[in-house]
């Protein structure tokens, strides 16, 4: 959060005392003024944010901008206040035009909402992916479209070097570690491939919260050589981790 109205001047000054006392050689721009935790306290007055710091010998009052765009910082800022949270160091930075205050604390977790429902997710001939809530309605769709071409262009090149084998380029064809390079590339694309594609789908139920996904990849004709049976086990392995429930059908 930043420092408001006239007190700018004020908190620039302190940083410029802190620079020159630091050698050229080592600090090239305004360090950060840090104050501990036990050398300032927040407060909300009349809906502002306000901290009051010891910087020197003195006690200073400090007026925190809070706008809309500082909606999420005041939340935290609030805890703060109300002893919700636990507050550790405080630092003046110079920001620019502004001084930044940097507040550091240990915010409560958010409890968390209860899931419900089942997400469908079911690959089919048109696209890679689709999911639906249990009413069947259209939530999400990835198409994928570079997964059936990877696939294509890599089986092409390997007909292709099968076919130069033939040529009597036995026992080692001069092109073999061009092909397996080729080959280790491939497999490197579908593993990330697999481990986006599962992310993506867990993210999304868990931001949706949703309390169970339920794969249905029966349907493989829009890419044929992908790793199904890899990409179902990271779906499971990620919902895991997540502490869902992950059905397959």
């Amino acid at each position: 959060m930043s420092i408001s109205g006239s007190q700018n001047a004020f908190a620039l000054g302190i940083l410029a005392k802190v620079a020159e006392h630091r050698s050229p050689a080592t600090y090239r721009y305004p360090a950060p003024f840090p104050i501990p935790n036990q050398g300032w306290t927040a407060s909300i007055e009349t809906e502002k944010p306000v901290v009051r710091a010891k910087i020197g010998e003195r006690r200073r009052e400090l007026r925190l901008k809070a706008g809309a765009r500082f909606r999420r910082q005041l939340n935290a800022f609030r805890q703060i206040a109300n002893g919700e949270a636990i507050q550790g160091e405080m630092a003046l930075m110079d920001s620019g035009k502004d001084v930044a205050c940097k507040l550091v604390a240990w915010l409560p977790r958010m409890a968390e909402g209860t899931r419900t429902g089942t997400l469908v997710a079911r690959s089919e001939r048109e696209n890679f992916l689709i999911a639906l809530n249990e009413k069947d309605e259209k939530l999400w769709v990835y198409n994928g479209d570079q997964l059936p071409r990877w696939a294509a262009e890599h089986r092409d090149q390997l007909q292709r070097w099968s076919e130069d084998q033939k040529a009597e380029h036995r026992p080692v064809p001069p092109f073999a570690e061009r092909r397996g390079h080729a080959a280790a590339k491939y497999g490197q694309r579908m593993s990330s491939a697999c481990h986006a594609i599962a992310a993506m789908l867990v993210s999304y139920a868990d931001r949706r919260r949703f309390a169970a996904i339920r794969w249905d990849d029966s349907d493989q004709s829009f890419a044929p050589q992908f790793q199904w049976f890899r990409l179902r086990e990271l779906i499971r392995e990620k919902a895991d981790s997540l502490r869902g429930r992950e059905e397959v059908k």
